[in-house]
Parts: structure tokens; C-alpha cells; sequence
């Protein structure tokens, strides 16, 4: 299957879901757009793992390195921000690497089914997330691939329709 690299654009991958077998690959303009219209996935490498968020005969899965998780409709997400994320995110941008490196800010992402543990996560918190001075049409998910995953995850709507039609 196609998938597409979460943060470069250009950046695709072969991606085999049964074997994890991945081979990345870059193109430009209308191959591109052909791409991007067979994708089935995002990834992201996170914390020295593969994160693979992809559908599969009609059912959303994640694969952090070797595990491959089923989200069915039984499956929930959780995303704790780090109690500085906020003033880390509103300062000034040449202060932000200090910052999170001085107070360790982490993000963790966790899976669980019926109230059950199945993954747990825990990363560097996006150091380039928006900050409430950016104008443009970014959001927090633009930056951070797993609070993109739990907010698919958490809206029904995009859970349902995300690469549905691939």
C-alpha cells in the first residue's frame, strides 16, 4: 500500500502491512497528486519507531514498530499534554528547544480497549507546535502525528472517513 510521510510532503512509502516491510521514496508535482489519491496511511518516525496509521480492508490500524494495533469501534485513544506545553507553545520561538529541554516536556498516547492497556506512548512534545500568535490555518494535529491519530480516533465522523475511499 501507499502511504505518506507525515511531516514532507514529497515523501512516500511502499508499505507492506503484513510483513512491515517499508521502503520510502520521494516525488514532485502531478506524480505527487497521483499519489496522494492512492494513499491509504500516514507515518511518522517517533522516538526511533516506525508509527504507521493506515486502513486496511475497511478497518483503521496503527503499527508502532512490529506491534499492529486494530482500532475498531471498541478501541479508545488518550493524549496528555504536558502541564508547560502551554507556556512552552507562547514563547518566543528561539526560547522553545531550551524550554522543553529545561522542564522535559513529554506527551503520552495511549490505546486501550473496554478500559484495557494495549499501547502506551510516551514522546518529546512537538517543540514547533502553533503557537497562539500564528495566523496561518495550522492546527496543534498539523505538527504532532499522534494527537492527529487520537483526534481522528476521537471524532466518529473522520474515524469512518479517513482513506475510506482508497
Amino acid at each position: 500500500m501507499i502511504i505518506r510521510s507525515f511531516k514532507r510532503a514529497r515523501e512516500f512509502a511502499e508499505f507492506d502491512s503484513d510483513t512491515g516491510s517499508f521502503s520510502a521514496f520521494q516525488k514532485e508535482d502531478a506524480e505527487m497528486e497521483a499519489l496522494q489519491a492512492q494513499m491509504q496511511g500516514r507515518y511518522e518516525d517517533l522516538e526511533d519507531k516506525l508509527v504507521v496509521f493506515y486502513r486496511k480492508e475497511g478497518l483503521l490500524h496503527l503499527r508502532v514498530a512490529a506491534n499492529d494495533y486494530l482500532l475498531d469501534d471498541n478501541i479508545e485513544s488518550q493524549l496528555e499534554k504536558h502541564p508547560a506545553d502551554g507556556l512552552i507553545q507562547s514563547s518566543p520561538e528561539s526560547l522553545r528547544p531550551f524550554l522543553s529541554r529545561l522542564v522535559g516536556a513529554h506527551r503520552k498516547f495511549s490505546l486501550s480497549n473496554n478500559g484495557t492497556a494495549l499501547l502506551f506512548l510516551r514522546y518529546k512534545s512537538p517543540i514547533d507546535s502553533v503557537s497562539p500568535f500564528d495566523f496561518t490555518m495550522a492546527d496543534d494535529e498539523d505538527l504532532d502525528f499522534l494527537l492527529f491519530v487520537h483526534n481522528v480516533l476521537s471524532d466518529p465522523e473522520r474515524r469512518r472517513g479517513i482513506w475510506a475511499s482508497t
